[in-house]
């Protein structure tokens, strides 16, 4: 499978990616690219280190370059066990295009948008939402709160569905991409085993 994640620079969306990377099952992965989408300007958290930067470095251009070399390193370096194939991506664009653009080149099978829950998350929304209606693979939000700490396993795994046929799709895409974790329950405790196939709609999960 080609995975590509997307970084928007903040500390919180590093920590969603570390979660969803001790998912990944590095036997189905042949390729992961990290991406980081630079100019133009925006409130973004990308933005606010470069500005930080700026005020020693006094080189805007320079200084985002920088920036955003350190943000796919340091996502590289979280998923490099997973593949001995990562890309480094820095582009510039509107968040969104550039995002679709670069999934449609690397012929991505799911895409993971790593991204705040700090003060510029209403300014990611708009673009993220615009990619989730436009891709045409698997799409993966990720956010992580502060307060939860990183768990030693995964025990509990929801997702929320639905109940359409792109959904079940992108379920089947992430089912495929994920190491065994243990069984999935749903509703008064019932074992649920995934059937994610085209045309299920709502069975996707099959009690």
């Amino acid at each position: 499978m080609r995975l590509i994640f997307f970084t928007d620079g903040s500390d919180d969306g590093f920590a969603a990616a570390q979660l969803v990377a001790a998912l990944i099952d590095p036997a189905a992965v042949s390729y992961i690219a990290v991406v980081a989408v630079t100019w133009p300007q925006r409130p973004s958290p990308i933005w606010d280190k470069a500005f930080e930067a700026h005020l020693a470095w006094h080189d805007l251009h320079r200084v985002m370059a920088v920036i955003a070399d350190q943000c796919v390193k340091r996502l590289r370096a979280e998923l490099i066990r997973h593949t001995d194939e990562i890309e480094e991506i820095v582009t510039v664009g509107e968040p969104a295009q550039a995002t679709l653009k670069i999934l449609h080149n690397v012929r991505a099978d799911i895409g993971f948008i790593a991204v705040t829950s700090g003060p510029h998350r209403d300014h990611v929304v708009a673009w993220v939402v615009e990619v989730t209606k436009r891709a045409r693979c698997a799409i993966v939000v990720m956010q992580r709160s502060k307060r939860v700490a990183m768990p030693a396993a995964f025990k509990r795994v929801p997702f929320p569905f639905d109940g359409s046929n792109a959904a079940a799709l992108a379920l089947g895409v992430w089912n495929q991409s994920c190491q065994p974790q243990g069984e999935a329950y749903g509703r008064r405790g019932r074992r649920l085993t995934p059937t994610c196939q085209a045309g299920h709609g709502g069975d996707t999960w099959a009690t």
